[in-house]
């Protein structure tokens, strides 16, 4: 699981979400949530006789609120692990971008199993999401969902060829295992050297896993599994 401040696209998990503007409604949530808690007597005090209409409390929760985004998207982007994976195995510009030009290989995984059943689909949009500032009043331990979703699995449109889906982890660079009967197919790269592709084989072979070598076609741009 990276943290996503290494990915190779500065926007990924990088969003400056943008928030719905606060209006007269939403402070006077915010007010009433905030005099049901431990905060109740400093609120009183700042608000007096104006109660949520105040212009210092205003002023205040906007800035509260810019600094809670700035921690949110600090620590999505640098303590919380992502694992990302594509519904294909023969993406041209996967095998171009994510396989050192064709020379490495693909792993199948069976999304039946755990932790794979868990993964969210990623979702691709030419805008920056809008996100509801209020829940963020009532999140005490974890960013609210919305949030999430909008960070770590909301990416521009130019990347839907990938079809990614998205495992998150709460910490970066930790290393989850897998039951291995999940890893159920290998592809190898068709630029890949006949000695990786020997060793690969192999290990398939032991395993009783599926190994295929990706092949350049003939009468299309594309690349197709064969057996190995």
């Amino acid at each position: 699981f990276s943290a996503p401040a290494k990915f190779n696209d500065p926007f990924d998990c990088a969003l400056n979400v943008h928030k719905s503007p606060l209006d007269e409604a939403d402070f006077a949530q915010i007010h009433a949530h905030e005099l049901a808690g431990p905060r109740a007597d400093e609120v009183r005090r700042i608000c007096g006789s104006q109660g949520h209409r105040s212009a210092r409390y205003q002023t205040g929760m906007a800035a509260v609120l810019q600094t809670v985004f700035a921690d949110q998207r600090d620590d999505h982007l640098h303590r919380r692990g992502v694992a990302c994976f594509a519904e294909s195995f023969d993406n041209l510009l996967m095998w171009a971008n994510y396989s050192a030009s064709h020379t490495g290989f693909c792993m199948e995984f069976d999304a039946t199993t755990q932790p794979f059943a868990n993964a969210s689909q990623v979702i691709y949009t030419d805008k920056v999401p809008v996100v509801d500032p209020i829940p963020f009043f009532d999140s005490v331990n974890s960013p609210p969902k919305v949030y999430t979703v909008a960070a770590l699995l909301t990416k521009s449109t130019e990347w839907a060829y990938e079809r990614e889906w998205r495992l998150v982890h709460d910490r970066a660079d930790d290393l989850v295992k897998y039951d291995p009967h999940s890893l159920v197919g290998l592809y190898v790269g068709c630029a890949a050297t006949t000695a990786n592709l020997e060793m690969i084989r192999v290990f398939a072979t032991v395993r009783g896993i599926h190994c295929f070598r990706m092949e350049r076609s003939l009468t299309r741009f594309a690349v197709d599994a064969a057996a190995t």
